[in-house]
Formats: structure tokens, sequence, C-alpha cells
């Protein structure tokens, strides 16, 4: 785990080991009963950047189930609209190989957490 730039978010490198949600695009990490996490919390694995421009950074699905970084520019424009493919990064089997991919370019580039407002775009 790390801190982010603004030092009070930890960023998970690699998605929990008992992750009910392997390979899926969920902020919210849903509990394990029995756990040391037993209640649904905000995943510290699968988060969106911004860059110092205002552009977000965030995994999604492609064509034949691959997964990319992609970009939007905008983001007070709709979801999918002004998405493009982030050309830095290959395209991976897995979500969470992308995923893992986004969160070390992001702590390479001192990108910050990015957190939607409500009714926000991507």
């Amino acid at each position: 785990m790390r801190i982010d730039s603004r030092g009070d978010i930890l960023i998970r490198d690699f998605r929990c080991c008992m992750c009910p949600q392997v390979n899926q695009n969920k902020r919210i990490c849903a509990g394990v009963p029995g756990s040391a996490h037993p209640h649904d919390t905000i995943c510290d694995f699968v988060v969106r950047y911004r860059d110092a421009r205002g552009w977000t950074y965030f995994v999604r699905g492609g064509l034949q189930d691959q997964y990319k970084t992609f970009v939007k520019k905008d983001p007070t424009k709709p979801a999918g609209i002004g998405e493009h493919a982030y050309r830095g990064l290959p395209w991976r089997e897995t979500f969470d190989k992308a995923q893992e991919d986004l969160n070390r370019l992001a702590q390479a580039k001192g990108w910050e957490v990015f957190k939607p407002e409500r009714g926000m775009g991507s």
C-alpha cells in the first residue's frame, strides 16, 4: 500500500487476496463476513486519477475482453463521451492487470485520486 499525493488515501498496488470482485470494475469493496473487513468499504485498488491539467484516467474494457487505461480530458462530459485509450500502456487480458498498470503510472507521475462529484461523468 501507499499514500496518495494528498497524504490521506491508501492505494493498493494489487487487489486484496480475499476480494470477491476479482477483475471487476467496482469501486465499492464488498465486506467479507468473519474477516478483518466485514463491511462494505470504498475500494483502495480500483481508483481513478486526475493529473495537473484536470484530465482523468481510469480502466475500462474494450473489444474482445481486453482492458486498458483510458483518459478523459473533460470530466464534465457524460460517461463514454470524450474518452480515449491511453497510448502509454498496453491492453491487458484482465481488469486487475490494467488497474495495476494505472496505479503504478499514477504513482510515478504524481497524479491524485479523482473523486467525481455526484452527477459528473467519468
